[in-house]
C-alpha cells in the first residue's frame, strides 16, 4: 500500500475513533420473556408477525412457545422455515415472495 493511502486510512480511522461516541446509537431493549415480545407487538399496533428461521430449529420445536403465544393474542402469524446457514439470493427471494403474499 502506498505512503497517501495509509496516511489518509490512518486519519479516518482516527477520525472515526473520535467521532463514534457521538453518533445518535440507542440502546437495544432486552425483553425477558416470550409475553414481553407479545405485549411490544400490541404496543406497536403490529396486527402480522413473520417469523424468519430454520428447518431444525423449527423442528426442535424452538420456536413453539413463540408461536402459540403470538396466535393466543390474536396476531396473524407467518413462518418462513427455509433459512440457510449462508442464505442465498434465491432464499431471500422466496421469503421475501412470502412477506408481500401474506401482507
Amino acid at each position: 500500500m502506498n505512503f497517501a493511502r495509509k496516511v489518509f486510512h490512518r486519519a479516518f480511522n482516527a477520525v472515526m475513533y473520535v467521532l463514534i461516541p457521538l453518533f445518535p446509537y440507542r440502546e437495544p431493549k432486552l425483553i425477558h420473556e416470550i409475553g414481553g415480545v407479545v405485549d411490544l407487538l400490541r404496543e406497536k399496533e403490529i396486527t402480522h408477525v413473520m417469523i424468519v428461521t430454520d428447518r431444525g430449529i423449527r423442528g426442535l420445536g424452538l420456536t413453539l412457545p413463540l408461536e402459540g403465544s403470538i396466535k393466543e393474542s390474536g396476531i396473524a402469524l407467518t413462518v418462513y422455515d427455509g433459512t440457510m446457514p449462508n442464505p442465498t439470493s434465491a432464499n431471500v427471494e422466496e421469503a421475501r415472495e412470502m412477506y408481500v403474499k401474506n401482507g
